[in-house]
């Protein structure tokens, strides 16, 4: 539902329940842990307000890969936004990697998600939600807008 009168600000956040997983991609782009669910949804009535989507994943790339975080905007394949990669330090070293989109996503109904890829065959761990080390982590998907 949305009502141009009574509009208010949404935030909204989902996670990946999934402690972790291996993909390689070699450049090709999937959703999150291959879930098409792991998204968020949201319905624009008005074309003036901007939306701020993150993602978010900690990874272990293997030895010379880089492992990259993207958001797609209505796609599982295709980044939208800016991306930030996780360069290749060993299987032994996590890094956190992002993305973000900004912008006017038009009318209708619409979804964001995060997006994984490797730059190479080799397979990057990631992390969902994970305790190891001793320190949480959570992956996670945010989205900001008016409603």
């Amino acid at each position: 539902m949305w009502n141009l009168y009574n509009r208010v600000p949404v935030s909204i956040r989902c996670s990946e329940t999934t402690d972790s997983w291996t993909y390689g991609g070699n450049g090709t782009w999937q959703a999150t842990n291959n879930s098409t669910t792991n998204r968020i949804t949201f319905l624009r009535g008005l074309n003036e307000d901007g939306i701020i989507g993150a993602a978010w994943c900690n990874m272990q790339p293997a030895l010379s890969t880089t492992a990259i975080v993207g958001i797609g905007l209505d796609s599982t394949t295709v980044p939208g936004g800016t991306m930030m990669a996780s360069s290749g330090l060993g299987v032994s070293n996590r890094s956190m990697g992002s993305a973000m989109y900004n912008g006017v996503p038009g009318l209708g109904l619409h979804f964001i998600t995060g997006l994984e890829t490797v730059n190479s065959a080799s397979a990057a761990t990631w992390e969902g939600d994970t305790t190891g080390g001793g320190a949480f982590t959570q992956q996670g998907l945010t989205y900001y807008g008016y409603h």
